[in-house]
């Protein structure tokens, strides 16, 4: 019980990190279409919202990945394992 417990507080660091990559990928994205399309406006424009599109469509499955993987992990305990 106690051990099932734990492992369910590990999903809101984990949800958690999940947001601070997607912010973090979002902030490398503007860097470098600031850096590499500033010659380019419209492109850079097109680029940056497509890239952002695409991060977004990304949350949904990570999201349901961590749950999941947390989930696999409570639901299976190894308490024959020797140092249980």
């Amino acid at each position: 019980l106690l051990l099932k417990q734990a492992i369910d507080r590990l999903r809101d660091p984990a949800m958690a990190c999940l947001s601070s990559v997607h912010v973090e990928l979002q902030g490398m994205v503007e860097s470098c279409v600031k850096t590499e399309l500033d010659a380019y406006p419209v492109l850079a424009a097109a680029v940056q919202d497509h890239t952002f599109a695409f991060l977004q469509e990304a949350v949904a499955p990570a999201e349901h990945m961590i749950r999941s993987l947390v989930d696999c992990h409570r639901s299976y305990i190894n308490m024959s394992h020797p140092q249980f």
